[in-house]
């Protein structure tokens, strides 16, 4: 797996918050499942406690191994930044997204088709709510952190093709998730972008993440099969709340086959 990583990760000290709705609808994977209103309440309150938080201590090893420190909330993470070739040939610029970049983050929408949309939102909306907009730019670089991917067009100008992120829910859980473009979609980029993102998660010490997946997306669970080691699964009004572990972390025999192979 790209970015596949075996050094140790030091959990950082911090105070924990707590939600009390683990309720929220985004996910991992090349098409996403939205954030429910409770959800959306979920991340203000977060961005609320890492703003209280502020001033958290450093962290060892970036999210590839190297053992360089992270500073803490508030400083752009740059050692994330990174070259990407798929198996395509085609190359990609990978980068984390910067506090209130919206701009992007809209254009990426906007070439998103109604199906995407609607896995991802649960509504084909034609434009992207400033509320979720904010919540998405609202990143921290150690609760909150999202991964771009970008390709150069052929005006030579960088577009956003997919986005990955998470949030944390608990001092050791995060809720993650992704989008790919449609016309960037089984090409590994998807893969490749998840993998960074979890091991970014992992150095700002969350071993344990949470994805909401439509049970239509059988595509998902694929994916979740190939980078993880799931631990539980809860199916409720159409999605599966999974909760797992990136492989290489916990022995590959504690996961269900029946869990991964729908």
């Amino acid at each position: 797996m790209a970015g596949e990583s075996s050094a140790a990760v030091r959990r950082p000290s911090r105070g924990t918050t707590r939600s009390s709705n683990r309720k929220s609808r985004s996910t991992l994977a090349g098409l996403l499942v939205p954030l429910s209103g409770a959800g959306l309440k979920r991340r203000s309150e977060h961005v609320a406690a890492a703003s209280r938080a502020g001033g958290a201590s450093n962290v060892l090893n970036d999210a590839f191994g190297a053992a360089r420190e992270v500073s803490g909330v508030g400083q752009y993470p740059s050692e994330l930044e990174d070259d990407l070739t798929l198996p395509s040939r085609s190359r990609l610029r990978i980068r984390p997204l910067r506090r209130c970049e919206d701009r992007a983050i809209r254009e990426l929408y906007r070439h998103l088709s109604p199906r995407t949309r609607y896995l991802r939102f649960s509504s084909p909306m034609p434009e992207l709510p400033d509320s979720f907009l904010r919540l998405i730019t609202c990143v921290d670089y150690r609760r909150r952190l999202a991964l771009l991917a970008e390709s150069t067009n052929m005006d030579g100008d960088a577009e956003v093709v997919a986005l990955s992120e998470f949030i944390a829910i608990d001092h050791r859980t995060a809720e993650v998730g992704l989008v790919v473009r449609d016309d960037w979609q089984h090409q590994g980029l998807g893969t490749a972008l998840a993998t960074r993102t979890l091991l970014a998660a992992e150095v700002r010490g969350f071993d344990r993440f949470v994805a909401q997946v439509l049970c239509e997306n059988v595509g998902v669970m694929r994916l979740l099969g190939h980078l993880g080691v799931v631990l539980s699964m809860k199916t409720q009004h159409g999605a599966s709340e999974v909760t797992f572990v990136r492989k290489g972390r916990t022995p590959a025999a504690t996961v269900a086959p029946s869990l991964i192979n729908p």
